[in-house]
This record gives structure tokens, sequence and C-alpha cells, in this order.
């Protein structure tokens, strides 16, 4: 009725509120994972969250591998023969994130675990870079995908 009457952002509370009703009657572990979906899709009727945080953890992304690169922490790959381009940390974090794109960033450079990261006169191990850089890469995973399931409406219940 309320869309028929022209209010759809009343219409999507009322259906958000049906499904954190809903998570109430799950088991734990299953209300965990639907929680996350609420709080990252709004349940598949706010998928522009996931967009959001996705953006985020880009963001995220862009300070930490510059932080790399200005403690040299990130080298040149073996497949860096000929052309190699520039390291931009901005397009390093989206091409690291993002997996239906190739911005020719990752394929070229990737953190050194051997160097040291010196952040605040404290030394931290390019192995947290490496670590860091799958978790990216994770993340980048399950928001893009949850950002298209989001769209096409597929997790709408």
């Amino acid at each position: 009725m309320l869309r028929e009457a022209g209010h759809e952002d009343d219409a999507k509370e009322i259906l958000v509120a049906k499904n954190e009703e809903y998570a109430r009657t799950l088991s734990r572990s299953r209300r965990a994972v639907y929680r996350l979906l609420g709080l990252t899709t709004g349940y598949g009727y706010r998928p522009w969250r996931a967009l959001w945080i996705g953006l985020a953890i880009v963001a995220i992304g862009w300070l930490v591998f510059g932080l790399g690169f200005a403690n040299d922490a990130m080298a040149r790959t073996k497949d860096a023969k000929a052309y190699c381009p520039e390291h931009c940390a901005l397009v390093y974090s989206l091409d690291a994130f993002v997996p239906l794109i190739d911005l020719r960033q990752v394929a070229y450079w990737l953190p050194d675990s051997a160097k040291h990261i010196s952040l605040w006169k404290i030394n931290l191990p390019g192995a947290l870079l490496c670590g860091y850089l799958w978790v990216h890469t994770l993340l980048g995973w399950i928001f893009t995908t949850l950002l298209v399931v989001g769209l096409t409406g597929v997790i709408r219940r």
C-alpha cells in the first residue's frame, strides 16, 4: 500500500523491520550472517550501503598501500619487464579491491615482506602489508558481490 501511495522509503523501512524480526527466529550463526546482510545492504533494500562501505575500504587501502610505497615496501613483480606503470596507491587499492577490473597495478607491484614499514617510529614487518592485501582483496570480492546481488534484488525477502 505504501509503495502504491508513492511512499517508497516508508515501504522499505517496514520491509527492513520485517527482516530484523525474522532474524530473531534464526539460529545464532544464521542470525549473524543475516544481520551482516542487514548492515551491509539493508536486506537488499539499501544496496548502496555496500558501495559506501567498499569506498571506505578502498580509501583505507589507499593509505595503507601509499604508506607501503613510501617505505619502499612495494616491489616490482617479475612480470614487470620492459613496461611497468608507476605505482599509484589509489589505483592499486581499486585494482586489488574490485575483482572485475584490471588496472595493471597489482600485476606489476606487490608488497615486499622482507621490508619494514615505519609508522610513527614503530617498525612493522612488510608481511603485514601482504596480509592486508589478502584481506583487502577478499573484502573486495565480498562487497562487490553484495552490491551486485543487492542491486539486482536477489537477496530481498
